[in-house]
């Protein structure tokens, strides 16, 4: 498998800066106050937990967002590892002068 790796780094120059999640079809206030704290390791309390921010249908819409975000970070370390066996080719010429 090869990669053009000249093509890929100016895909990522032009890309624009965002976030890499899909947009959430849920409570915002579940995402911002719970989703996001837990994904980045924090703690959160269930006292601290505003309740009527959110209904049932948040809850299961947020499961969904949650398989939806697994299957990506799943699909992207399959590409880091896929990248990671590529074995590099010596070129027979000089690049750099």
């Amino acid at each position: 498998m090869k990669v053009d790796l000249e093509l890929m780094v100016m895909r990522l120059i032009l890309e624009q800066e965002g976030t890499a999640f899909p947009p959430a079809n849920c409570s915002e206030y579940l995402i911002d106050h719970v989703f996001l704290p837990l994904l980045r390791g924090e703690s959160v309390p269930f006292a601290a937990i505003d309740y009527t921010a959110f209904d049932e249908d948040d809850i299961w819409a947020l499961w969904e967002y949650n398989e939806t975000v697994y299957r990506i970070a799943q699909a992207l370390g399959r590409a880091a590892e896929r990248i990671g066996t590529i074995a590099p080719v010596a070129r027979p010429v000089r690049q750099y002068c």
